[in-house]
């Protein structure tokens, strides 16, 4: 949960962002409690305990694209 300076609100994207492939899948979720109040949400699901090593590339590809969603962050603007 971050709670913003007075003065500053959130602009948040208009939809969840996630990735899916066969690997399993990632899911943020940013939810507004106040105008200046947010808590974000992650989920991940994998599709397996153990991943052989032909699977790996999609594994990779759901890591390396969960975390680039990760770190997109949130726009705040000032009132």
């Amino acid at each position: 949960r971050v709670t913003l300076p007075k003065g500053f609100i959130w602009r948040l994207p208009s939809a969840t962002r996630n990735v899916k492939n066969a690997a399993g899948s990632f899911e943020e979720t940013a939810k507004l409690l106040k105008s200046d109040e947010l808590q974000v949400f992650y989920q991940v699901e994998l599709a397996h305990l153990v991943y052989s090593p032909a699977e790996y590339p999609d594994l990779y590809k759901l890591v390396s694209e969960a975390y680039a969603i990760s770190q997109q962050g949130f726009a705040i603007e000032k009132r």
